[in-house]
């Protein structure tokens, strides 16, 4: 059976620095998932580190690039990869509250729409950023009141198969949230939010950087 949802992590140069990334998937109090790492070209043993999380937990996937091929290739690939009904994004450097799939399914269960937004946390500060109250998200979104970051929403397998029949991937390290957002909102027809504030982001820690030749 496909899984209930889909977590994909794109990875370059990440030895010793996923524990509270994988740890936060491994204790999600909802266990319906499947997780698709994407290594990028790393130049250090990310790509063995990401078999041994497989071959520890069977929903983990490694996937390898043969070189680097940017961050947005690396979603690019996540999304071709994905086989559940709900996908999100996740950062190697970030975590999650551990009852975030939890909400999310019981949410969707009730009202199943193509983007489920919810909030974050911006670490090591702590500061709580709920989602942005809006009826109409595309337009909000076009006029910049949204932040472009595309790992604070959920998305029904739908709308990741019209990205993948839209667009190609193609090498793109700065700007990469901005351009899959609006192309992920784009293809959207219904949304819902979700006030919890469920995404730890880390900031400092430059994991774009690590994608780079």
């Amino acid at each position: 059976m496909k899984p209930y949802f889909s977590v994909l992590i794109p990875v370059c140069n990440q030895v010793g620095k996923m524990d509270e990334c994988i740890g936060s998937l491994k204790g999600q109090t909802f266990s319906d998932f499947e997780v698709i790492m994407v290594d990028d070209g790393s130049k250090d043993e990310s790509y063995a580190m990401l078999e041994g999380f497989a071959a520890e937990d069977e929903r983990f996937h490694a996937v390898k690039h043969d070189g680097n091929k940017s961050l947005l290739a690396a979603r690019y690939t996540g999304m071709e990869n994905a086989t559940g009904e709900y996908i999100l994004f996740l950062d190697s450097d970030d975590h999650w509250e551990t009852n975030t799939l939890e909400l999310l399914h019981d949410k969707l269960t009730v009202t199943p729409v193509d983007v489920v937004r919810f909030g974050f946390i911006m670490e090591p500060a702590g500061t709580k950023c709920p989602p942005v109250p809006s009826d109409d998200p595309v337009g909000d979104y076009m006029k910049d009141k949204f932040p472009p970051a595309i790992w604070k929403n959920c998305y029904s397998h739908r709308v990741i198969e019209k990205v993948l029949e839209r667009s190609e991937s193609f090498y793109c390290n700065m700007g990469e949230d901005a351009c899959l957002a609006g192309l992920l909102f784009s293809c959207a027809d219904s949304f819902d939010t979700l006030d919890e504030c469920l995404y730890h982001y880390v900031t400092g820690e430059g994991m774009s950087n690590s994608f780079r030749n």
